[in-house]
């Protein structure tokens, strides 16, 4: 295909025909929505800290306590290139402090609330974060006041009565004041953290997310990123030079609700499956974890181990009438021999992922088994916390030569054992840019060539 749209390029009027093949099977194979909800749990970061007030306002010497209460969330901006939002930091300021002078002590409460935006804009490679703008409500309440005289019948409370009157002529003065302590306050601590967070971020996407899959050979050819005013949404394309892409997928599928939807096409775990190496290898259960888990480690750059197997192949018991020899052989070592082309294959489709391999088997001591195509399909069913996967019966047909049902019975016993039922947590860990947060598989949709999940 990609071969054919190549010969027509040059041709005039080709326009149409380039443009729907592009839009039907050469279209982006990985698409993510991310609600602002969902994205505001990710970058969120909460924090109370407390701490003593020292300064000097309008001649007095203040002195007290103040506890700080903040809250870091995100608000999606419209950008039909890039992800656009900004990180609001919303807080409050209590305080309880007394402010003395040679005249009198006032005794003030303080109640102040802010609001800190910083713009933050992501094309795919980089971070980029602009300067921080806040708005301040200040907002003191004088509790009391001593002078000299406190104590003194009639005067002391005249005293009292006369410095209270001041500190509330005072008080714009020392609100406007307190508004810009907030603010000096705020602001740099604002600025130093969300730069430093996502410079380290923007670092880590080169050094690490886009190192391993370059060197794996999985990295997207393009990226497309855009947001409006209540989802982010990302468009990439794995496509290797004589490989096809996906198609026009449903936007329903795209619908992230409260949460985020990741959907992706069969192309792309075909593509990348290509890339892990199978064709024409001979591989064991075991050779065949260790292959996955080395081309898994380049990816992600760092070490991935599968959790070894707990349980043996179950053995199946001798019918009467069989062959012992033949069923011998299913319980003794064997290694599958991967077809040359497409040695394995995913197709997604009515609920079902169906998985298919193309091999051969190699048995010690037996005749290898030819070259057989093994579906087996699998089911997703969400319940809570927990995911279960569920196979149904293979279908196994020799791709060369006549039918055998002694080498059907054991592939079918070799995979069956190898591809169990099994029911695993739908929860995991998001690495945000400052904490983990839990996050959980919420459905699983498979149609017309894509998987859709939903996750809060």
């Amino acid at each position: 295909a990609r071969e054919a749209l190549k010969s027509v390029e040059a041709i005039a009027g080709s326009g149409r025909l380039m443009a729907a093949i592009s839009e039907h099977y050469l279209n982006d194979n990985v698409r993510i929505a991310a609600s602002e909800r969902f994205l505001s749990r990710l970058l969120s970061d909460a924090r109370v800290e407390q701490g003593q007030v020292r300064d000097f306002v309008l001649g007095a010497n203040v002195g007290g306590w103040q506890t700080t209460a903040t809250n870091v969330g995100v608000d999606l901006k419209p950008s039909g290139n890039r992800l656009r939002f900004d990180l609001v930091l919303n807080g409050t300021v209590q305080s309880n402090t007394a402010g003395a002078t040679s005249q009198a002590t006032i005794y003030t409460s303080g109640y102040h609330t802010f609001r800190s935006s910083k713009e933050i804009t992501f094309d795919g490679y980089t971070f980029t974060t602009g300067p921080a703008t806040i708005a301040v409500n200040a907002n003191n309440t004088t509790t009391g006041a001593s002078t000299r005289m406190s104590g003194v019948p009639i005067f002391g409370r005249m005293a009292q009565r006369i410095a209270m009157q001041e500190a509330g002529n005072r008080r714009p003065q020392a609100e406007a004041i307190a508004a810009s302590r907030v603010s000096d306050r705020v602001v740099p601590k604002f600025n130093e953290e969300v730069n430093r967070a996502f410079a380290n971020a923007t670092r880590d996407i080169e050094t690490e997310f886009a190192a391993g899959l370059k060197a794996a050979r999985i990295y997207p050819d393009r990226q497309h990123y855009a947001s409006t005013n209540d989802r982010a949404l990302i468009g990439t394309r794995l496509v290797q030079d004589g490989k096809l892409g996906g198609n026009a997928a449903d936007a329903k599928l795209l619908e992230p609700g409260n949460g985020a939807a990741v959907v992706m096409h069969e192309s792309v775990i075909n593509n990348s499956i290509d890339e892990i190496g199978f064709a024409g290898k001979t591989m064991s259960e075991e050779e065949l974890r260790h292959h996955l888990e080395l081309f898994l480690s380049k990816a992600l750059s760092r070490e991935f181990k599968f959790r070894a197997p707990t349980e043996a192949v179950q053995e199946t018991p001798v019918a009467a009438g069989e062959a012992p020899a033949e069923d011998d052989a299913a319980k003794g070592p064997a290694k599958l021999i991967f077809a040359k082309e497409d040695p394995i294959r995913v197709q997604f489709g009515n609920g079902v992922l169906l998985l298919v391999i193309r091999a051969g088997l190699e048995r010690e001591g037996q005749d290898p088994i030819p070259e057989h195509e093994i579906s087996v399909p699998l089911h997703f069913e969400v319940a809570g916390d927990q995911l279960k996967i569920v196979r149904d019966s293979l279908k196994i047909v020799p791709i060369e030569g006549g039918f055998n049902p002694v080498q059907q019975k054991v592939m079918n016993t070799r995979i069956s054992a190898a591809l169990p039922e099994r029911t695993v947590s739908g929860k995991f860990k998001l690495q945000g840019p400052t904490r983990e947060v839990d996050a959980r598989v919420t459905n699983i949709t498979l149609v017309d060539g894509w998987i859709a999940v939903a996750v809060e």
